[in-house]
């Protein structure tokens, strides 16, 4: 009974370590800076640039995401610069 537990107790520990290492450091992977339109669009066309359409559509709905930090896609939808 006592090898069980300490098995268990073992095996939570070494999946629970390296989550809790991930969490505290800082992620620095992507080009984005401040969250800005300018750094986003350099993220959408990081594996190549993207038609003007497609950054149209991103830049609409960032907009409308942007400005309300309550913003709901549902918004996104309804914008008249995304419908467009």
């Amino acid at each position: 009974m006592n090898k069980k537990v300490l098995l268990i107790v073992l095996v939570t520990t070494l999946l629970i370590l390296p989550v809790i290492y991930a969490a505290n450091r800082p992620y620095t992977g992507t080009p984005t800076r401040d969250g800005d339109l300018a750094s986003n669009l350099s993220l959408l066309n990081l594996w190549g640039e993207q038609p003007p359409p497609v950054q149209q559509v991103y830049t609409a709905a960032y907009s409308v995401l942007a400005s309300d930090p309550m913003a709901r896609f549902a918004d996104v939808a309804l914008d008249d610069a995304f419908q467009a």
